[in-house]
């Protein structure tokens, strides 16, 4: 997988961020990304030019689990870290893991947009559309 990050943040958490994407047609997304207190599955809104949209799932386990949940790919392991409430930086003990997982678009047309759940247990590093 390759992809390209074009933020400020290493991450993002969801919460129903909308991401422009070159306009095209594509058959599906790969995401590399975490979930925090519980694997979480959630919908993506896929835009379509035409009007339609349609629904996919975002998959990822939590990522202090080393067999993730949903069948996603172990993408890294290595420490984590968390921001307080006072805003400081706290080391996890143990170690974390980035997942990589692929979906697939069941609708054709040219797409404009996807929107992200609205789940901030969720946290994207990448998207790629293929």
């Amino acid at each position: 997988m390759n992809f390209i990050w074009e933020n400020e943040n290493d991450n993002i958490s969801c919460a129903g961020q909308v991401i422009s994407v070159p306009k095209g047609q594509y058959s599906g997304f790969m995401y590399l990304g975490c979930s925090e207190f519980g694997s979480h599955s959630e919908p993506i809104l896929v835009k379509y030019t035409d009007g339609q949209t349609e629904e996919v799932a975002l998959e990822l386990s939590d990522w202090v689990l080393s067999h993730p949940l949903f069948q996603e790919t172990v993408a890294w392991t290595g420490k984590g870290a968390k921001c307080t409430k006072n805003k400081s930086i706290q080391e996890m003990r143990s170690p974390v893991h980035l997942f990589a997982k692929h979906g697939v678009f069941c609708k054709t047309g040219t797409i404009e947009s996807i929107q992200l759940p609205k789940c901030p247990n969720i946290h994207i590093f990448a998207i790629s559309l293929y």
